[in-house]
């Protein structure tokens, strides 16, 4: 069996490339795609391909490479071995844009029904912002300001809510994005960049600042801003690795003001049960998708664009053009067929 795959075979080049899957072994399963959604901030750093030497970018992107990790898929075959799923069943994946792809069973989750199956593809962002989010400790009362409303930033913003924040202020220079925070939980919307954001944000919190600032761009200069937006005894919640580390200076205030600076990458997730760290990956991914299912988590409204995988290339090219117009880029691999 061939299957059609998205490609970056060098820096700014995409190509679909036509490949053979591999065997089915006793443990895994062989899935169709059904829908994939790009990760906009994270795939457009890949495809440009410039990093700093000795960052994790540098040590992860190695051309060709192979984009994606938002995928939903129906099950058409499983091992001998497999019993947590059957063909037939819908399932989140963590696959990447593939049409049709090998996986081990323990590695994919069973979509339930009523759960649309491109909402489902937001289950690996959502880790994202769950672990920071998780890691930062909302309480009841608190005022939280998210750097950024592309996906991960939409996503933050709706556990901030979920987590019982009293005022939610969301900061994004692009007028559509910020405007689409609204709808994600948000009580304050500043469309601007967070260098000028203290002076409205001095106005709503009458002089106090905030309680958690979120950084969720990965652009080196905004760490700065953000322990500047930050209350005496707050926290920076940091879940944008930037690509250049070297520019990024935290900034004032961070020992006077007795700052937290907290780092969360959605990979960071044990391994396996214990007693320690419960919230495993796969944990954490069905404490999404059950808040998916009761509509506690939305993701429909931030869907901007659905695709053919045979449009990769001018989407792509698009992305790293101007982004400001595009949210959740979702890829329709039955457009294929």
């Amino acid at each position: 069996m061939k299957s059609l795959n998205i490609l970056f075979t060098a820096p700014r080049k995409v190509e679909l490339v036509e490949e053979e899957v591999p065997q089915l072994k006793e443990d895994q399963v062989l899935c169709r795609t059904e829908r994939s959604l790009i990760s906009i901030g994270t795939e457009t750093r890949c495809l440009e391909g410039k990093f700093e030497p000795g960052t994790n970018w540098a040590s992860w992107v190695k051309y060709p490479f192979r984009p994606g990790y938002d995928n939903t898929a129906v099950v058409l075959e499983v091992g001998s071995a497999v019993t947590n799923v059957k063909p037939g069943d819908r399932v989140a994946s963590g696959a990447q844009h593939r049409q049709y792809f090998v996986r081990g069973a323990a590695n994919v989750q069973k979509i339930p029904d009523g759960v649309d199956m491109a909402d489902a593809t937001w289950i690996d962002i959502l880790r994202v912002a769950q672990n920071v989010v998780r890691k930062c400790q909302i309480q009841m009362g608190d005022t939280v300001v998210v750097i950024g409303q592309g996906p991960i930033g939409q996503m933050v913003t709706q556990f901030a809510r979920i987590c019982g924040a009293m005022r939610i202020i969301t900061v994004d220079p692009m007028a559509a994005r910020a405007e689409m925070s609204w709808k994600s939980g948000a009580t304050h919307v500043l469309t601007c960049g967070a260098d000028e954001a203290k002076e409205a944000l001095l106005e709503i919190t009458g002089g106090k600042l905030a309680d958690i600032v979120f950084d969720t761009t990965g652009y080196h200069k905004v760490l700065a801003w953000a322990v500047d937006l930050t209350r005496v005894y707050g926290k920076v919640g940091l879940v944008g690795d930037t690509v250049n580390p070297s520019l990024q200076a935290i900034g004032a205030g961070v020992v006077s003001k007795s700052i937290s600076v907290i780092g969360a990458h959605g990979a960071m997730t044990a391994p396996s049960d214990n007693p320690f760290y419960p919230w495993t990956q796969k944990f954490t991914n069905e404490i999404s998708m059950e808040y998916i299912a009761q509509k506690r988590i939305r993701c429909d409204h931030l869907i901007s664009h659905t695709v053919s995988p045979m449009q990769a290339p001018e989407i792509y090219e698009a992305l790293l053009t101007d982004r400001s117009s595009y949210l959740g880029v979702v890829f329709d691999w039955s457009l294929l067929q």
